[in-house]
Formats: structure tokens, sequence, C-alpha cells
């Protein structure tokens, strides 16, 4: 067991619990393993910066999507497209 192991949390294990925290599905030790898995390991603190920006930016963008009344005319129209080139 190396010492970025220590605590039980390898570096996949850390991804999933940055995972988590980020979903604020994290309980408070995992947290506070994550937190010391990160002080020992550059490339799991490298992973979770970019994640927590990458959570950040999608925040902020306020992606809208469509309700399921444009998604239906839309598959419909690609049926149709479909169809027509398949003919």
């Amino acid at each position: 067991m190396g010492i970025r192991s220590f605590f039980g949390l390898d570096c996949e294990a850390a991804a999933n619990a940055c995972d988590r925290a980020a979903y604020n599905e994290a309980g408070l030790a995992d947290k506070l393993r994550l937190r010391f898995h990160l002080f020992l390991c550059p490339p799991c603190k490298d992973y979770t910066r970019k994640s927590e920006k990458l959570s950040y930016l999608i925040k902020k963008a306020d992606l809208k999507s469509c309700t399921d009344e444009e998604k239906a005319v839309l598959r419909q129209r690609m049926d149709e497209k479909n169809s027509e080139s398949l003919n």
C-alpha cells in the first residue's frame, strides 16, 4: 500500500469521491479522505481542479433543453428525412 492509498483512497477512488463531492453526494469522511489524498497526489489535484472548473462553467452557461414536444417534432423531421434518403 503506497502513501497515496493511505486511508483506503487510491487514485480511482479519489476520482469517484471527487465526482460525488461535485454533486453533494459525498459524506464528510469521503471529503476528508479526498482532501488528504489531494494533498499527496498532484495528478488527482489537477483532475479535481479541472472537474470543479467544468462544473462551474456548465452552471454558468445556463443551458436550456428542448421540451418533450419540441423533441417529438425534431424526431419526426429526422424520421422523415431518413425515410426520404432511403427511397
